[in-house]
């Protein structure tokens, strides 16, 4: 029997995947679960969306100019860190592992704020060791 996911998994699964993460659709799921991301329906979380982890846009934006507004925290880093494609802006692994360590060693993020940073570099941890 195959397993469809909501499209939100998908598309998380497809950005982990493009950075060569080795996590499978059903751990991507049951961490977004398991972390108040997403509901078991896949759709997302009314703490995701008033926290920021998941925004819900009609369309993504057309420049990393709009993106970085959107985002603040990304200002800081370079243009070639960033990549738009059909499914959206993806960022490399050193944005996503920096972001997640400022999170980890932020007073105000939340455990859950760190449990996702957390998840986010044991995947990356994975990947390197891959490699």
């Amino acid at each position: 029997m195959k397993v469809v996911y909501p499209s939100i998994v998908e598309q998380f699964y497809e950005g982990l995947k493009s950075e060569g993460v080795t996590a499978g659709k059903d751990e991507v799921y049951r961490t977004m679960v398991e972390t108040n991301l997403i509901d078991e329906n896949g759709v997302p979380t009314q703490y995701a969306l008033d926290n920021g982890f998941i925004q819900c846009v009609d369309n993504d934006p057309e420049s990393l100019a709009e993106l970085k507004e959107i985002y603040p925290n990304l200002q800081k880093y370079s243009d070639d860190h960033f990549m738009k494609t059909d499914e959206g802006w993806y960022a490399d692994a050193f944005v996503v592992r920096n972001e997640s360590m400022l999170l980890l060693n932020s007073p105000a993020a939340s455990e859950t704020d760190k449990q996702n940073a957390r998840f986010v570099l044991k995947c990356l941890k994975e990947d390197d060791a891959d490699d």
